[in-house]
């Protein structure tokens, strides 16, 4: 079986009646999105920017700092000095999401997987550099990558940890946690270019699985009591998504908190609150579930 055989096998067993769709959406070009960065400007100023030199965009329904590149190239926006300088940030308009729902304001929060540091500086700038993040990222380079994005999109209140998330001390306590987990990458796989699918495999799937689940149950572990956390993904398999929300809700320790989402095309679920993006030419395919620790609940698993 062929890798795009593979692919297609999958969706069509996880959504048998939208797989065709989908495959649409995985085989459609993106559009160019980004975010304005409220810590350095402003969406009129921004607006302002690219109108003057001919950039057209489109605003978005969910954030009123996301925005859609009307025509040109992510090279376009990168050679602009509102770009280099931090007051824009590329990114999906489906990774904006896992943020926005987290609505992280006020208090400790932490990020178990935080390279490149798009939804880290996105925290920052959603609480104005409020809330102390502590982001967590194993590799050293990708870590570096991550340092410089802080820095240049004025994230101030971030302490990078370059340390697998699973190895935190048990002793630290969060108010907010963001989960976005490693993953197959299902959602995200552009069926245009072999090298996005190549590796793509039941290997990589099944090494996903089991570290969400042993992150997720960290993560359970350090949130505090009656407090929120986001489990977000890049795939669409339900055994990376729905399955392992299912085994956070088996410890007893965590509920769902439903999730509305307008204006978006969401794939059916078997599990009710959580949201799966549709992948378009406008959104990546992706998984979102908003939990909370349910006072009074052991806090060893």
């Amino acid at each position: 079986m062929s890798n795009i055989e593979f692919i297609e096998s999958k969706l069509k067993e996880n959504y048998p009646n939208d797989y065709q769709n989908i495959l649409f959406g995985l085989y459609s070009k993106k559009r160019v999105t980004f975010r304005v960065n409220t810590l350095k400007s402003t969406i009129v100023s921004v607006m302002q920017e690219l109108n003057s030199i001919g950039l057209m965009v489109e605003k978005v329904g969910f954030s009123e700092v996301a925005l859609i590149l009307k025509e040109g190239s992510e090279l376009d926006l990168q050679n602009l000095s509102i770009y280099k300088e931090g007051h824009i940030y590329l990114q999906s308009l489906s990774s904006m999401l896992p943020p926005i729902v987290l609505n992280a304001l006020k208090g400790d929060v932490l990020d178990m997987a935080a390279a490149p540091g798009g939804k880290t500086t996105q925290m920052a700038a959603l609480a104005q550099n409020q809330i102390q993040i502590m982001a967590c990222e194993q590799n050293p380079i990708r870590a570096q990558k991550l340092e410089f994005n802080l820095k240049r999109q004025g994230a101030n209140k971030v302490n990078v940890v370059v340390k697998d998330a699973r190895q935190l001390d048990d002793f630290y306590r969060f108010d907010h946690i963001l989960l976005d987990a490693p993953c197959s990458g299902s959602g995200t796989l552009d069926l245009n270019r072999l090298d996005s699918y190549k590796t793509f495999t039941p290997q990589l799937i099944e090494k996903s699985i089991q570290t969400q689940k042993a992150l997720i149950l960290k993560a359970i572990q350090l949130l505090k009591p009656n407090q929120t956390m986001v489990y977000s993904t890049c795939s669409l398999l339900k055994s990376e998504n729905e399955a392992i929300v299912k085994y956070a809700l088996a410890t007893k320790q965590v509920e769902i908190i439903p999730i509305e989402l307008k204006d978006i095309e969401t794939l059916p679920s078997n599990l009710e609150g959580v949201v799966t993006v549709m992948p378009s030419a406008l959104y990546e395919g992706f998984f979102i579930a908003l939990l909370r620790k349910i006072p009074h609940a052991k806090t060893k698993l």
